[in-house]
C-alpha cells in the first residue's frame, strides 16, 4: 500500500500463529493431514463462487506476479492485466520467442491453442505450497495434544484472477520433490493434465 500523504511504500502483515504445513507435517497423522487437505479443498470451492472477473491478473487490476509474466520495466502485453485468455497465451509466447527458434514457437502456438483456451477465469491463489499454509492446534490438551487443527493459508501477493486451470499448475509446478504434496493437490483441486503438461512445457522453455 501507498501512503497518500507521505507517498511511501508499505506492507501490512499479521501475524499468523502455529506451524507451516512444510514443518508441521511429519508430526501430523495421516488423518490429521487428510483434515487439513479437507480445509483447503473447501476454502478453494469457495473461492471459485464468485462471478468472473473481466481481466485474468493479480488483484486490483495489476500484472500476474508468475515468473513466465516479469518484464522489467513492466509492459503490460508481457506482464498483464490481460483481457482475455488468448492475449495471457501471447505473452507466454513471447517469452519463448526470446529463446527459441520461430518454427519450434509456431509449433508452441498451436498446441497451447489446442489446450490453454476456453477456461473459466477464477480467484486463484496462484502460490499455494506447503510453506504457506499455517496450521495450528486449537482447544487441546495442555501439551500441545488433541483438539482441532485450524488450518489458515498466507503470502497471497500473487493471487488473482486467472484460468481455472492456474490453482493446479502452480501448486503442483515442484511436485516432483514433493510426492506427498503433489499427491495432496490432486485431492485438493481439479487435476488438469493437458495444461498441466503444456504449461510445464513452457517453464521448462524459459527458465531451462
Amino acid at each position: 500500500m501507498r501512503d497518500p500523504e507521505t507517498e511511501q511504500l508499505f506492507i501490512i502483515m499479521e501475524f499468523i500463529e502455529g506451524q507451516t504445513l512444510e514443518a508441521a507435517s511429519p508430526s501430523l497423522t495421516s488423518t490429521e493431514r487428510d483434515d487439513v487437505f479437507h480445509q483447503i479443498r473447501e476454502a478453494l470451492v469457495r473461492l471459485r463462487k464468485p462471478p468472473p472477473a473481466d481481466y485474468l491478473g493479480c488483484t486490483g487490476r495489476k500484472p500476474l506476479g508468475d515468473g513466465i509474466f516479469i518484464s522489467d520495466p513492466v509492459d503490460p502485453a508481457r506482464s498483464g492485466p490481460f483481457a482475455r485468455q488468448s492475449e495471457m497465451n501471447e505473452a507466454m509466447l513471447q517469452r519463448i520467442t526470446e529463446e527459441c527458434a520461430a518454427s519450434y514457437v509456431s509449433l508452441l502456438r498451436t498446441v497451447m491453442e489446442d489446450t490453454l483456451q476456453g477456461h473459466r477465469t477464477g480467484i486463484t491463489h496462484a502460490d499455494l505450497q506447503p510453506r504457506n499454509v499455517m496450521v495450528r492446534r486449537a482447544g487441546g490438551k495442555p501439551d500441545g495434544s488433541g483438539g482441532s487443527l485450524k488450518v489458515t493459508t498466507i503470502d497471497w501477493e500473487m493471487s488473482g484472477w486467472h484460468p481455472e486451470y492456474w490453482e493446479f499448475c502452480s501448486a503442483s509446478v515442484w511436485g516432483s520433490s514433493k510426492p506427498e504434496w503433489l499427491e495432496a493437490v490432486q485431492k485438493m483441486t481439479t487435476v488438469y493434465s493437458k495444461e498441466y503438461l503444456m504449461l510445464g512445457l513452457i517453464r521448462s522453455t524459459i527458465f531451462c
